[in-house]
């Protein structure tokens, strides 16, 4: 069961972010059903390190367009970002040292913190590229380079399906 569903709304305007968008959504939600299917704590801190990785390259992704088309709220965006980074951190290090259980505290900080940022932070750039036509230039650059992520939105694994 899903804990959280795409919807349109959510759109960046950007195919490739929201590609990678929806996928932190998936992860949050394999994290969530893993812990609901109760699979031990080995699997589910190796879905938290691939959520923390693939937000990681997403931000980064993020914000080499911001700073390349010269965005006016780069700083900001991604101070968020790095606030992001040191509680998703701080989570890892809990799990790492011996928490008993990853806790669905997490899962939920996740989904509220992605929604609101969607919602929010990130549709101030949506603006921003689309005044500007920037959106279709990036994708068009990005497809050309073949982008850092695009190629891993579904990438196998070796953990189990949920």
């Amino acid at each position: 069961m899903a804990l959280f569903s795409w919807e349109s709304r959510y759109s960046v305007g950007i195919a490739g972010w929201d590609s990678q968008h929806q996928r932190l959504f998936e992860l949050l939600n394999e994290l969530h059903n893993g812990m609901r299917a109760g699979y031990g704590r080995t699997v589910l801190l190796r879905i938290l390190e691939e959520l923390f990785e693939y937000t990681n390259q997403h931000f980064a992704e993020e914000e080499r367009a911001m700073h390349f088309f010269s965005y006016p709220n780069a700083a900001d965006h991604q101070a968020q970002h790095d606030m992001l980074r040191r509680q998703v951190i701080h989570y890892l290090k809990e799990c790492r040292e011996g928490a008993s259980k990853i806790r669905v505290e997490i899962v939920n900080f996740g989904v509220r913190w992605l929604t609101h940022h969607i919602l929010n932070t990130d549709r101030q750039y949506t603006d921003f590229f689309s005044e500007r036509d920037l959106a279709c230039m990036y994708e068009k650059e990005m497809n050309r380079q073949a982008g850092p992520l695009l190629s891993s939105i579904n990438p196998g694994s070796s953990r189990p399906s949920l």
